[in-house]
């Protein structure tokens, strides 16, 4: 037998016999993973140490304190018909002119330096106060002169030029009404201005309204008083 011819019966003894059932196919075996550690807790933060307080100079001068504000003295408002002496400004009264002629306006002015409503019969005929039907109408007019000599500084000699005019006491209400509505204005004294404005017959003998009106609330106040006081009060309605 030659070694190309292979006998058939030797070839099926070696081949092995096929099995029915196919092998299962080839898995590999998983890692065991590692048991999972506790997580370690984070450390606690250390808090900031507390700072020392700087030591204190031996040597440093105490502060001197401050000095307290001086508040300024405030009196109450000027009250109508009596000036008040406390709320003045330290203001050194104006000085006389020994060689000028004293007038009925410096008498005026000097009443009213005094704190007091004119009583020389002169001053009151010049300036209008004897035509007041009440006392109370005077104290007002008071303070209408009090704000012109005053507060817009005209001189005694001016307001008695004023009243040496030809138109008199007339003149004298034309002059202080500009003076009025010039420096100041009407808004800035409403009460006294006003007033001014409405009793215009004590400066002009023909304004008849003004005077009319002016007497019926004299008479109207005083009625009203005399029913309304009590025992023992008396008021001076005419001085």
């Amino acid at each position: 037998m030659s070694a190309k011819e292979i006998n058939p019966a030797t070839v099926l003894e070696t081949i092995p016999e096929a099995t029915t059932e196919d092998p299962a196919p080839y898995r590999p075996a998983r890692k065991k993973l590692p048991d999972s550690k506790a997580s370690k807790s984070s450390p606690e933060k250390k808090k900031p140490a507390a700072r020392k307080a700087a030591p204190k100079k031996t040597n440093q001068t105490p502060r001197k304190p401050k000095p307290a504000c001086k508040k300024p003295i405030m009196g109450a408002g000027r009250p109508k018909g009596s000036k008040n002496k406390n709320t003045t400004k330290n203001k050194p009264p104006a000085k006389r002119n020994k060689n000028a002629k004293r007038t009925t306006a410096h008498d005026l002015l000097a009443s009213i330096q005094d704190d007091e409503i004119p009583t020389n019969a002169q001053v009151k005929a010049d300036y209008g106060f004897s035509r007041c039907y009440i006392t109370l109408d005077q104290s007002k007019l008071y303070n209408v002169y009090r704000t012109v000599l005053e507060d817009f500084d005209v001189k005694p000699e001016e307001l008695h030029e004023w009243l040496h005019h030809e138109d008199g006491l007339k003149n004298v209400a034309e002059e202080m009404k500009g003076k009025f509505e010039t420096l100041l204005g009407p808004e800035d004294y409403q009460g006294d201005y006003k007033w001014f404005l409405e009793n215009q017959y004590i400066w002009d003998p023909e304004d008849f309204v003004s005077d009319a009106k002016a007497a019926r609330a004299a008479k109207e106040l005083k009625e009203y008083y005399d029913a309304n006081k009590r025992p023992g009060d008396d008021f001076d309605w005419y001085s």
